[in-house]
């Protein structure tokens, strides 16, 4: 189907194609401002990323020459939460 200028569509809702947790996994900001507003509704969540991390950390160990940008993300990422919700 083709829409012309002018005509509505509706935005595709990410929510319906993918599980909630790989939706928030892929967006580390958005799922931080989620943590910080109910840690325990997330808690499953953060674990993810936490396991993720050190999976990422072993990796650079065994390659320290690597540029790992998800490393940094990562790394951010975990001291926020982790330094505003002790509840984690």
């Amino acid at each position: 189907m083709r829409f012309g200028v002018g005509q509505w569509h509706a935005p595709l809702d990410l929510s319906i194609a993918m599980p909630r947790g790989l939706l928030l996994t892929a967006n580390l900001p958005q799922l931080q401002n989620l943590i910080k507003r109910d840690p325990p509704a997330y808690k499953d969540e953060f674990l993810q990323q936490w396991a993720h991390y050190n999976s990422v950390r072993e990796l650079f160990h065994l390659n320290p020459d690597d540029k790992s940008t998800n490393l940094r993300e990562l790394l951010a990422f975990i001291s926020q939460v982790s330094a505003k919700n002790g509840s984690l």
